[in-house]
């Protein structure tokens, strides 16, 4: 299992902070554009992804899971 944190792209001044989800996708890396459930509603977002570890980031216990990444597009290429 890996962990990003990622930018939520949400037209609000409550997203200015990056937010953990767990991820079980092999194909994600560092400016990935994925979909994310958000909020307590779950609404699926698009959300970039600023950072990536194998490790859960300290002092969070439950996540919530990436839902889907798209292949075609990645701010950062190789």
């Amino acid at each position: 299992m890996k962990y990003v944190s990622v930018i939520v792209d949400n037209n609000t001044n409550a997203t200015d902070e990056l937010y953990s989800y767990a991820c079980e996708f092999d194909d994600i890396k560092v400016g990935s554009k994925i979909r994310v459930p958000f909020s307590v509603h779950n609404r699926e977002l698009d959300a970039y992804v600023a950072e990536l570890s194998d490790e859960a980031p300290k002092g969070v216990k439950r996540f919530k899971k990436v839902v889907s990444v798209d292949p075609d597009f990645s701010l950062i290429t190789d």
